[in-house]
């Protein structure tokens, strides 16, 4: 079989596949969404937050979260693994079986869009008009602006002439 790609590549494919599990409750895919966007290496998928940090920014109680993360572990997207609250913080990790699954549906062309662009740049089209082929917009003249010009001064005032 072939080899898993790193979790940055496969990111969409594996949130996907939690999204459309309707066995996963909104509070479980809330915690494991919050984890694999916020806090997730970018090479093995794995994040260490405590439950109070996942808490606070889903709005959510500690053992909530807890709980959460059991249904998300029971359904086989994520594996815990429990600290001792002494300085060894809880890690989790998504399981093999869902790195290799969302491989897969990468590798077969799901049509995801990836999170950046190869290339880099802006994804918006030139603007341009039927009177003009280059970039660019063409609008009315503004004849506050002309009067300005014409009277000799470059913009207007932001604030009244203290003179």
């Amino acid at each position: 079989m072939s080899e898993v790609l790193p979790f940055c590549k496969i990111k969409l494919q594996y949130l996907l596949e939690m999204v459309t599990d309707h066995d996963l409750d909104d509070n479980a895919l809330r915690v494991a969404l919050y984890l694999a966007l916020a806090h997730a290496d970018h090479e093995t998928g794995e994040s260490r937050p405590s439950f109070e940090t996942i808490g606070a920014a889903i709005g959510k109680h500690a053992k909530s979260v807890k709980r959460a993360l059991n249904k998300v572990e029971a359904a086989g997207y994520m594996t815990v693994e429990r600290g001792t609250n002494k300085g060894k913080s809880s890690r989790y990790r998504p399981t093999e079986a869902a790195m290799r699954r969302a491989t897969e549906r990468r590798r077969e062309g799901d049509k995801v869009v990836p999170l950046s662009r190869a290339k880099g740049g802006q994804s918006c089209p030139q603007s341009g008009t039927d009177l003009s082929s280059k970039g660019g917009q063409d609008r009315p003249p503004n004849r506050e602006q002309e009067l300005r010009k014409e009277q000799g001064c470059a913009s207007a005032p932001d604030f009244p002439d203290e003179r």
